[in-house]
């Protein structure tokens, strides 16, 4: 599983303080090519977001009715600084279509 391949959640899981409903996101690329990279991303982020719109989410995880949904990504390596600005965008976006999001580089907690 990884970020290039956004016709696969990568992760479904219950946050065990929040009790939120988890979609991980695992981005294995480097920052060679942030545009593609970028967009690679958004592309993952918006199949997502139709896994839930679609109800599939509540069909293969039924302990999801009910609760806060969240789009966790979980980055290998830290996003160079020019990257702030588009992955705030992509908080909104998401946030805008009724999920939270979160990001973090392995070893960090998330944001």
């Amino acid at each position: 599983m990884a970020v290039s391949d956004a016709s696969v959640v990568d992760a479904i899981g219950l946050d065990k303080e929040s009790e939120a409903v988890v979609l991980s996101i695992a981005d294995d690329l480097d920052w060679s090519d942030p545009v593609a990279h970028l967009e690679t991303l958004l592309d993952k982020v918006t199949a997502y977001l139709g896994f839930v719109a679609s109800g599939s989410l509540k069909r293969r995880f039924p302990q999801a009715a009910g609760r806060e949904v969240r789009i966790d990504v979980v980055f290998r390596h830290e996003p160079p600084e020019m990257t702030d600005v588009p992955l705030f965008k992509m908080k909104r976006y998401v946030k805008d279509a009724g999920l939270a999001f979160s990001r973090r580089t392995l070893g960090e907690e998330a944001t």
